[in-house]
């Protein structure tokens, strides 16, 4: 078989057939190809030999084919790349969501440009008490208070906040949201835009009330303890805790009604935001359950809540002046002794309508028992201040004189009886000396009667003398008794000392002058008998003995 010789252009004829137009140039033919025919044109000139031209044809569709399987291999593993990316990014959303819900704080995706809520995680739903539905409905400023801190209006505050969120400069600040409860509630908002979408802002919100709340109800404790420690007076203290249940909300008007001396009515009312109306109409106001809220719990001796001053029975005799102040609920509370007395009731007025939640109602029962405390305290204060001065007066004005010494003698105090029957001026001239055995007549009498009376504890009536300042001697009937402390160590003596000269110079006086009658009546010549109220003898002198034949002993007692 001969090999018949092949020109270049021969090798159209193995592309595909077409019009005389479509025949390929060099350039139509695939690269490859192409550089394998000019491989052979340049080792064997113009005309190739088939032999040689399909070897390398052969070698050109197989390097196609090769090439047409990486191709396939690159496509497919492009493929599962872009699927392990969609995966991945399923599985990153995924995992973004359930941080997103499992957050403690409320997280929400807000529109720039609209305003509204495009997706909110359950937090926040169950804090605003909505659906997902509702709350994609509704804007920023219809859940907040339109009055933010120091009065502000809330839509331009937003409006700047959103507009440096969205400019790439977070914003952290707080704010206060309307609850499920439609309570205003304090939050901190840090707010920032979504990479690659500006129009989005991610506001994360945390509720603040509980710290805020705690903290404010610290620090009016505090100033409450502090004016009861300082004795400022009730009033004051009152007022410091109205102020801290005032300090939970701007819509809080606190009071506390204080009864009058009969039980029977209010005698003041304390309470720095109470209108004057309302404090004149409370002030002498007659216990009664149809006289309001304040009136009521002092009648029950329990909690009165009224959501609704309008259409409430408790409300039925005040009614009008109430909603003439501006009063729309009011719940109140006694307060009272620990004893269980009623001493009065606090309570708080709100403009709107509602009952309080659980933490409101312990507030005001937290509240209720300070003040129970301040009152209780400064009555009891006040009492023991009046018994001491009754006491006091009284210990000043005995005769007799009363003194207490420590366990080593040295007199702590004494009263203007005592100094006076010594004859000293002042009772810090006794208290210099260095004990009350330098007053003491015979101070080795003194110790063995505090050994007697460490002994037996107390002893009545004791006979003993002492030394006046002038040197004089003075006879005393004295009492004393010993303290201990807990654990039974001596830690002072008190006694009183009543002045006993004068009737020890009368009995003296008596015992010389009955010397002198018992002498007279021995030498006389008649006989003498005497008895005592009933008849019986009680003395007979000699002569007496003599006629009547008995002895005065032996006659002594028979009538």
């Amino acid at each position: 078989m001969s090999h018949q010789p092949v020109v270049l252009d021969d090798v159209c004829l193995l592309q595909p057939a077409a019009g005389d137009d479509a025949r390929p140039s060099d350039h139509e033919l695939h690269p490859l190809l192409l550089q394998h025919l000019e491989d052979a044109r340049c080792s064997g000139g113009a005309a190739i030999e088939l032999a040689q031209l399909l070897p390398r044809i052969s070698r050109f569709y197989e390097q196609i084919d090769r090439e047409r399987r990486g191709t396939v291999r690159s496509m497919q593993l492009i493929a599962d790349e872009a699927r392990a990316a969609e995966q991945a990014l399923r599985d990153s959303e995924a995992r973004y969501r359930t941080l997103v819900e499992s957050a403690p704080e409320l997280i929400v995706v807000i529109d720039r440009d609209s305003g509204r809520y495009i997706d909110a995680n359950d937090n926040a739903l169950k804090f605003f008490g909505l659906t997902r539905e509702r709350m994609m409905s509704l804007t920023m400023p219809e859940l907040s208070a339109g009055r933010q801190a120091q009065g502000a209006n809330a839509g331009p505050l937003l409006a700047e906040c959103f507009a440096q969120a969205a400019a790439g400069r977070p914003q952290v600040f707080e704010w206060l949201h309307r609850d499920a409860h439609d309570q205003e509630v304090e939050t901190e908002v840090r707010l920032m835009a979504l990479p690659g979408a500006s129009q989005l802002l991610r506001a994360s919100i945390t509720d603040v009330a509980a710290r805020r709340r705690a903290e404010r109800l610290t620090a009016g404790e505090r100033n409450v303890f502090e004016r009861i420690a300082a004795d400022a007076p009730l009033m004051e203290v009152l007022e410091s805790i109205a102020d801290m249940v005032e300090s939970i909300s701007s819509r809080f008007i606190a009071t506390i009604g204080l009864l009058s001396a009969d039980g029977q009515s209010f005698g003041e009312i304390i309470g720095r935001r109470v209108p004057a109306q309302w404090r004149r109409a409370e002030q002498r106001l007659t216990v009664d359950i149809r006289n309001g809220s304040s009136a009521a719990a002092v009648y029950l001796g329990r909690h009165v809540i009224v959501a609704d001053i309008e259409s409430d029975a408790v409300w039925q005799r005040r009614r009008e002046i109430a909603m003439a102040v501006g009063f729309r609920s009011a719940w109140s509370v006694p307060i009272k002794t620990a004893g269980g007395r009623v001493l009065g009731a606090l309570s708080v007025y709100r403009p709107q309508i509602g009952a309080p939640i659980a933490r409101d109602v312990d507030l005001l029962a937290h509240a209720a028992r300070l003040a129970g405390i301040a009152i209780e305290r400064r009555r009891s204060e006040e009492a023991l201040r009046a018994s001491e001065t009754k006491f006091r007066s009284l210990y000043d004005r005995m005769l007799e004189g009363v003194y207490q010494c420590a366990a080593d003698g040295r007199l702590l105090e004494v009263n203007p009886a005592f100094v006076k029957m010594l004859g000293f001026e002042r009772a810090g001239e006794i208290y210099a000396l260095r004990g009350l055995s330098v007053l003491c007549w015979n101070p080795g009498e003194r110790a063995e009667f505090e050994c007697a009376l460490q002994l037996h504890g107390e002893i009545r009536n004791a006979e003993c003398e002492l030394r006046c300042r002038d040197g004089s001697r003075l006879v005393v009937l004295e009492s004393a008794r010993v303290i201990r402390d807990g654990e039974g160590r001596v830690v002072a003596y008190e006694g009183t000392m009543a002045n006993i000269n004068e009737r020890k110079r009368a009995e003296q006086a008596m015992f010389a002058e009955k010397e002198r009658a018992q002498v007279t009546l021995q030498s006389i010549g008649d006989a003498v008998i005497t008895t005592d109220r009933e008849g019986r003898i009680d003395y007979m002198n000699p002569v007496a003995e003599q006629l009547s034949g008995w002895g005065k002993d032996e006659a002594r007692g028979h009538s």
